[in-house]
């Protein structure tokens, strides 16, 4: 009985040990390398504005563009498998032909993927361009915020205010750049004067609050904010005068 039991014994240490060399002798699969843009093409309007698309992928990786015109607002991210948007500010498209960019994204692998960006053709006429009016100053504020294009209000390639600006018309402000829309250009205010200012501020729809309310890698210059007299009132969860 006890020889049985001893055979049985050995046995099982046998094939345990068999179990273990078999386990020991396969290699884990390696996890192969992802990375994928969506869409693989953009479009976007003659007046230009922001347009975006996803990369998700296992390892770091970065972008880059090939035309001046196309700015990317993000050029790298972790590796995830949630998506990570990538925005691009594109500017006006002043000629008279369609025209395309080419946006490169690569991973720590030498991965590589790329997404088309094709901007519809301009009228091919030159234009006034630049901040004049209060109006003017509204607009490029709204533009900002909501993501849309600002080439309109830029002299080569830098929003401008071309003369002083009588701001009495405006009552509300609408700060410049939000935290998911910043301002990423560059102002020149050229010596200019923003006068005659009676604004309110609301900081429960514009937490950011100011002139420029959120702005990012931007540069602004020679700009003169108010004059003698002027007043700006915030009012919300933070308010003063």
């Amino acid at each position: 009985m006890k020889r049985v039991r001893l055979i049985l014994e050995t046995a099982f240490v046998f094939l345990a040990a068999l179990s273990l060399l078999e386990a020991c002798g396969k290699e884990k699969e390696p996890v192969a390398d992802r990375l994928e843009v969506s869409p693989s093409t953009l479009t976007v309007d003659a007046p230009g504005g922001q347009v975006a698309f996803n990369v998700v992928s296992t390892e770091d990786w970065m972008a880059v563009v090939d035309q001046p015109w196309a700015k990317l607002l993000t050029v790298k991210g972790p590796g995830s498998d949630n998506p990570t948007p990538v925005k691009i500010s594109v500017s006006e498209n002043p000629s008279a032909s369609q025209r395309s960019a080419t946006v490169t994204v690569s991973d720590i692998g030498g991965n590589k993927k790329t997404v088309e960006l094709v901007q519809a053709a301009g009228s091919g006429e030159p234009s006034v361009k630049g901040i004049s009016s209060a109006d003017d100053l509204l607009a490029f504020a709204s533009a900002v915020n909501n993501g849309g294009a600002v080439s309109h209000y830029m002299v080569d390639g830098v929003v401008t205010l071309l003369n002083d600006i009588d701001a009495s018309s405006i009552k509300e402000w609408i700060p410049v750049g939000t935290k998911s829309n910043p301002f990423v250009e560059a102002f020149d205010g050229k010596g200019h004067v923003i006068k005659n200012v009676q604004w309110t501020v609301d900081t429960d729809k514009y937490p950011d609050a100011g002139f420029f309310g959120y702005a990012r890698n931007a540069m602004i210059s020679k700009l003169v904010f108010g004059s003698e007299g002027s007043v700006v009132t915030f009012k919300g969860n933070a308010s003063g005068t």
